[in-house]
């Protein structure tokens, strides 16, 4: 049982989880107030070879008023090192209500979504090292409050097994990355970020492309991280320009 006392209206987030699949087991990750889970800042995954996002939980409170309205889970995906920068933006995930009166007090509510079926994998490069950093918030009349981990985020890494081919990354993709160039596989509108091998941002492009169109992208010889964005997919490449 938890207890919270206020003077005003308030309310605020409790307990949050993570939830993903490396297609055997289903595995809840602890944020904050993690419930004997497996904390999820500072986790290994190791070396994997299928990772799933199944979603998200939140336990939220309110007293004096407070009203909470609704729940999301943020994530985005990246090299480990060195880092890009600047970093992807953060991915949205809804997290509906999903129960009232939980852990005893009327008051309490439970926030969830456990059928997302993001591949985290996805666009990912072959025995390189990502990190998963994920947030929590909800909204409410008080304001939105959020589990960020004091605006640290809460980060896990994973390697891809090497046994994964690059093939077997782009078979549902929506974009071919060829050498100094881009095919788009459908119609769309895309956010395409291009970093050199030290991290640093060198090219952006935001536009809407049709099918098989082809970007050139006149970057010099070399190897760079290409993250292209496709509503709200997010997928990381390696692009060898010779």
């Amino acid at each position: 049982m938890l207890y919270y006392t206020s003077f005003g209206q308030d309310a605020g987030i409790y307990q949050t989880y993570a939830i993903l699949d490396n297609g055997s087991e289903t595995y809840y990750h602890g944020g904050i107030n993690n419930g004997g889970t497996t904390p999820f800042s500072g986790h290994s995954f190791g070396n994997v070879t299928q990772l799933t996002l199944k979603g998200g939980e939140i336990k939220s409170w309110k007293n004096n008023g407070g009203d909470v309205t609704g729940a999301k889970l943020y994530y985005r995906i990246y090299v480990s090192s060195p880092e890009p920068n600047p970093l992807p933006s953060f991915v949205e995930v809804d997290l509906p209500w999903a129960e009232n009166g939980v852990d005893g007090n009327a008051d309490n509510q439970k926030w969830a979504k456990s059928d997302n079926n993001t591949d985290v994998l996805s666009g990912l490069s072959a025995s390189e090292t990502y990190t998963l950093e994920v947030y929590w918030k909800i909204t409410s009349n008080v304001g939105d409050k959020l589990d960020n981990n004091s605006g640290a985020n809460y980060k896990a890494n994973f390697t891809v097994d090497s046994s994964l081919s690059a093939e077997s990354f782009n078979l549902n993709n929506a974009v071919s990355i060829l050498s100094n160039k881009i095919h788009f596989l459908k119609s769309g509108a895309f956010e395409i970020s291009i970093f050199n091998l030290v991290g640093k941002q060198i090219k952006r492009v935001e536009n809407t492309y049709s099918k098989n169109h082809i970007l050139p992208l006149y970057l010099e010889k070399g190897i760079y991280l290409v993250q292209v964005r496709e509503n709200q997919r997010l997928n990381n490449y390696k692009m060898f320009v010779h």
